[in-house]
């Protein structure tokens, strides 16, 4: 992936090279230029650029369905567009409707499971042998018999922005998947009461069976692990970090190390390290300890990923002298925007030694929010 101001950069050197090789987001640094994009401007050179030169100039521009937009991906103002001009072109298209490399990739996998005849797309044939969790409509957009990438790409990117509205972050999906993968006996995509009692699911089942069915859906068990992780305070990290141990370590994934399988874990040595975790001392390590764990070593840290993730950025910003601290030296008496005042340095050095930690700077960054 490329993000779009070193590609401007790249843009403005490859163009020149080769002649002798937005809406623009709110912050151009959003906007990452993905295989994808690459890919389907080469295609578009394919058919623009017909004399191929290596640009669609001028002339062949007139045959452009954006020609009015050229402007505004002709970064070296030359009057033609060349292979990564076209290619910014579709990163913007992608980034107006919301579609991101996970998107592309979940359709590209989705898409090739089903296409027996590898035409790229999936046929009437493929389609009435049966589609998992959805029906046709859900994935034919223009209703023409056929589903192609394109199609399978914006039900991906229409499912992704629905779980979002509703809360749930690409970990509860991974999750809830997780869960559908061992226990989904008869792949029905709907998890009944028997298969749903194999594992410890965090919450009561009844509560989040929207249709009264008895059973639940994916989109119902990720609403369930979404609720779950924001009431006792965990991050997406944690949560992934919890995921990954039980898929180590909880060898029939039911939601339970017990001390045997602690034992075959680590090859007969000694589990220390997950007996901590063993709250009530029955031998067992639960989901629900592990997760309290986390979530009590959250509350002592006071900050999440978002609060972690802009301290980072302004320590790289600040820190001159690469101390991981910032000092009142690093900050500024008159900041400019994206500036940290030396003010700072009152509110967010907590044990008073005149420097700010990272982690200091994360619990101001968190403070502010509140």
């Amino acid at each position: 992936m490329i993000r779009i101001i070193a590609l401007v950069m790249l843009v403005l050197v490859s163009c020149e090279v080769h002649a002798q090789n937005d809406e623009k987001p709110k912050d151009p640094v959003e906007l990452i230029l993905i295989a994808e994009d690459l890919g389907n401007a080469t295609r578009l050179m394919a058919v623009y650029d017909l004399d191929e030169d290596g640009f669609v100039d001028r002339s062949e521009l007139k045959r452009v369905s954006w020609r009015e937009q050229v402007k505004d991906f002709d970064f070296n103002r030359d009057g033609k567009l060349c292979h990564l001009e076209v290619a910014v072109h579709e990163a913007k298209l992608r980034f107006d409707v919301g579609i991101t490399e996970q998107d592309v990739n979940s359709a590209k996998a989705k898409l090739r499971r089903r296409d027996k005849n590898k035409n790229g797309q999936w046929d009437p044939e493929e389609i009435d042998s049966g589609l998992p969790n959805g029906s046709p409509s859900d994935y034919d957009r223009n209703h023409d018999g056929i589903v192609t990438l394109t199609e399978l790409t914006h039900h991906f990117a229409y499912a992704r922005g629905l779980r979002r509205e509703l809360g749930i972050e690409a970990v509860d999906h991974s999750g809830a998947g997780y869960y559908f993968q061992k226990f989904d006996a008869n792949k029905d995509g709907k998890l009944d009461s028997d298969e749903a009692a194999k594992t410890l699911l965090p919450m009561k089942r009844d509560d989040f069976d929207e249709d009264s069915d008895g059973m639940l859906t994916i989109v119902e068990l990720e609403t369930m692990l979404s609720k779950h992780r924001r009431t006792l305070g965990l991050t997406k990290t944690d949560q992934q970090q919890v995921n990954g141990l039980f898929r180590m370590y909880d060898m029939d994934a039911d939601g339970r190390i017990p001390g045997r399988e602690m034992q075959l874990s680590f090859g007969g040595r000694n589990p220390k390290q997950l007996t901590e975790y063993d709250a009530d001392k029955d031998g067992t390590v639960t989901r629900s300890e592990v997760e309290k764990v986390f979530a009590e070593q959250r509350r002592i840290k006071g900050y999440d990923e978002q609060d972690y993730s802009k301290a980072s950025k302004m320590m790289l910003r600040h820190d001159t002298n690469r101390s991981n601290t910032l000092e009142i030296g690093e900050l500024f008496l008159s900041p400019e925007t994206g500036q940290l005042p030396q003010t700072v340095m009152g509110r967010a050095d907590l044990n008073q030694d005149r420097q700010i930690s990272m982690d200091e700077l994360a619990k101001y960054y968190a403070a502010q929010r509140r």
